[in-house]
């Protein structure tokens, strides 16, 4: 199975962090998770039934690989630039309201 990521090693994602600092970092490790299962019908255990999701993590080279940190594309590693500003925006918007 071939997977389509959004980064690849050797490349420039966005990094944000709780402060909301956004930094380049580049690609050392992608890993994918990707689940698709029908489960076992009229099962009683949440565990059984059908379950699907898509998600890619990355190790940066800057943070270090199997060591560091652990970004989550769409929450807290981005494409672009703009992309992570925008995500950092609609975060501090968030907070601020409670």
């Amino acid at each position: 199975m071939i997977f389509e990521t959004a980064l690849n090693i050797g490349e420039i994602g966005w990094c944000t962090n709780r402060n909301g600092d956004i930094r380049p970092r580049t690609i050392g490790l992608v890993r994918v998770e990707k689940i698709d299962s029908s489960g076992i019908e009229d099962s009683i255990f949440d565990n059984y039934k059908a379950q699907s999701g898509y998600e890619e993590e990355y190790m940066c080279v800057e943070t270090g690989i199997r060591s560091g940190n652990l970004y989550t594309f769409g929450r807290n590693i981005f494409k672009t630039e703009k992309e992570a500003a925008r995500a950092v925006d609609v975060y501090n918007k968030k907070i601020n309201r409670t």
